[in-house]
């Protein structure tokens, strides 16, 4: 291919690539998120894996702040007390959780938009509907500063 040829490719891929100059949309990886969801959780638990939260009728505990009827609608073939003891397993709780009620598998490293990460967080905060819900904005607000804060503006 010829200098002048590539050069018109390029120009073509990029100007498909901005459209109307919009940036592109900033992603991050969904540990990021799980990650900052974890400091939320715990703010300044000294041991985040034993921390017990809310209290209600099904408290929520350890660094994911994990309550039981989140476990069992994951799915995750373990016990209860490995899923919010052992981060690694809460992890995989958390990404089955939400491929239940998105349909979409999720691995650590996947890129998510921010779009992406509020549905996430809030789900994770407030329920398979959680992200309609006003109670999750706050929580939500905690995430995203926590994920600005530790990664960079999003």
């Amino acid at each position: 291919m010829k200098p002048q040829a590539l050069c018109v490719c390029a120009a073509v891929v990029i100007a498909g690539c901005v459209q109307d100059n919009a940036p592109p949309p900033q992603l991050l990886l969904v540990q990021s998120l799980v990650d900052a969801i974890a400091v939320v959780e715990t703010g300044g638990e000294l041991n985040p894996d034993s921390a017990i939260g809310d209290i209600g009728l099904t408290p929520s505990r350890g660094r994911y702040q994990i309550s039981r009827p989140y476990f069992i609608d994951s799915g995750i073939q373990t016990t209860y007390q490995e899923a919010w003891s052992n981060p690694l397993i809460g992890q995989q709780v958390m990404l089955a959780y939400w491929a239940r009620y998105s349909g979409v598998k999720r691995g650590l490293n996947t890129p998510i938009t921010m779009a992406t990460a509020e549905w996430m967080a809030r789900t994770h905060n407030g329920g398979p509907k959680g992200y309609r819900k006003q109670a999750t904005v706050k929580y939500w607000r905690k995430v995203k500063t926590t994920l600005e804060t530790r990664y960079g503006n999003h």
